[in-house]
């Protein structure tokens, strides 16, 4: 009915996309021959960014907003407002060398990464990122490892 309030569900959405040009500079520090602790930082600079919300009712079926629709306080922007032009964050991880082949020179390296964002995403506002990724990568070596031998001069 017009102009009775009635409780609803409402799906708020928000979409928000950022792209990134990053570089990633990374210290390798082994514990063992196998094991490595990695640290550095992330330098991302903004490439693109977009955003965009909306309200939609769920339940009941047969309401309404006072426009007669369904959904209401769209928009869609082509760019974040205010987003920042750059992003830095610090980087610790921890990486495993495992050889796949008696030649040591194919390897698989899973690895573990924390990255925490310093500094805002956005200029007007509070709004860090952090993440965790855990990977594998597939490494050849195109040099053999000679093992430690000692010499004996006469």
């Amino acid at each position: 009915p017009s102009g009775v309030e009635e409780q609803a569900i409402i799906d708020h959405q928000l979409t928000t996309m950022r792209a990134y040009f990053s570089v990633s500079p990374l210290l390798s520090f082994d514990v063992t021959r196998r094991l490595s602790l990695l640290g550095g930082i992330r330098a991302g600079f903004l490439a693109a960014s977009s955003f965009s919300q909306k309200e939609v009712l769920v339940s009941p079926t047969d309401v309404t907003y006072e426009d007669g629709s369904r959904t209401r306080f769209v928009i869609d922007s082509s760019a974040v407002p205010d987003a920042a032009s750059t992003r830095l964050a610090a980087m610790a991880g921890i990486r495993y060398d495992i050889p796949v082949t008696d030649d040591e020179r194919w390897h698989i390296m899973p690895e573990l990464m924390a990255v925490y964002g310093l500094g805002s995403l956005q200029s007007s506002q509070q709004w860090n990122q952090s993440s965790i990724r855990l990977g594998v990568a597939v490494v050849w070596q195109n040099y053999e490892v000679i093992p430690n031998c000692s010499s004996t001069r006469t």
